[in-house]
């Protein structure tokens, strides 16, 4: 836990190197970097969905995806009333798992591939 200082700093840090990468890529965009709040706050989020096992494909519907605790989700988590999402069959660690989502919702946003009629990404 950071007292209030430091995690000020840290978001500070953050948003620099967000628009620091952007820069660096050509990004017409810069993504949002907020600050640490409570899973009821971020699964209220309009787009929110869960990345856990047995999940869907990625769609652009669901933007916001929401990754796990190493150890995973609580029961009370994984019974939030949003989507579940999929990130692939292997179960991956935090920091990748949200470098894996932001991967997957870049390429479907740039249509590189495209949700297929049945739901399932192709």
């Amino acid at each position: 836990r950071w007292d209030a200082d430091k995690a000020h700093r840290q978001l500070e840090r953050l948003r620099i190197v967000a628009r620091e990468a952007a820069m660096q890529s050509r990004r017409a965009w810069l993504p949002e970097v907020v600050p640490v709040a409570t899973f009821a706050e971020v699964s209220g989020l309009a787009g929110a969905c869960l990345a856990d096992a047995g999940g869907g494909p990625p769609d652009l519907r669901h933007p916001v995806v929401l990754i796990g605790p190493e150890g995973g989700w609580s029961e009370r988590e994984r019974e939030a009333p949003i989507p579940v999402l999929s990130l692939g069959p292997g179960i991956l660690r935090s920091e990748t798992a949200a470098i894996a989502a932001g991967c997957l919702m870049v390429a479907l946003r740039v249509g590189l591939f495209a949700p297929q009629s049945d739901g399932h990404a192709g």
